[in-house]
């Protein structure tokens, strides 16, 4: 599966083998109201940066896994919603971590996540994020 950057993605149903990627998401600039929604065994792999622009809302649903591709990134000019509750919470963490949202790298055990794989979410300017 793969999803444009002002693209809205809500599946909650779906069941995704012999893929190597679940859902991928492009990089860019979101321009748009855009919501995310994936069950919790698979993740959305950002590829590259991702920006929020201005005006433009990214909703992020309970439950939703997103995995950064090494150097990715969410810088948000507009809004980040992106609210869990304790039986849904919601990841942002390295493609190669393997205890949210499954292997995704389909590598088994062979990487661990680590710190400096994906760079960060940053806030600017009249950016807001509620988390």
């Amino acid at each position: 599966m793969r999803l444009g950057i002002d693209a809205s993605f809500d599946d909650n149903t779906s069941t995704f083998q012999g893929n190597n990627v679940d859902v991928y998401v492009d990089g860019g600039t979101i321009t748009q109201d855009v919501t995310w929604n994936l069950k919790r065994d698979y993740s959305l792999f950002i590829s590259s940066g991702i920006t929020i622009a201005a005006g433009a809302v990214l909703s992020i649903n309970p439950g939703t896994v997103v995995k950064f591709a090494q150097y990715g990134f969410l810088t948000v000019y507009g809004e980040l919603y992106a609210v869990g509750n304790t039986g849904a919470p919601i990841f942002f963490t390295d493609w190669r971590d393997d205890t949210a949202g499954g292997d995704a790298n389909h590598d088994g055990n062979a990487t661990q996540p680590g710190p400096g794989w994906w760079w960060l979410i940053e806030i600017r300017n009249a950016g807001s994020a509620t988390l």
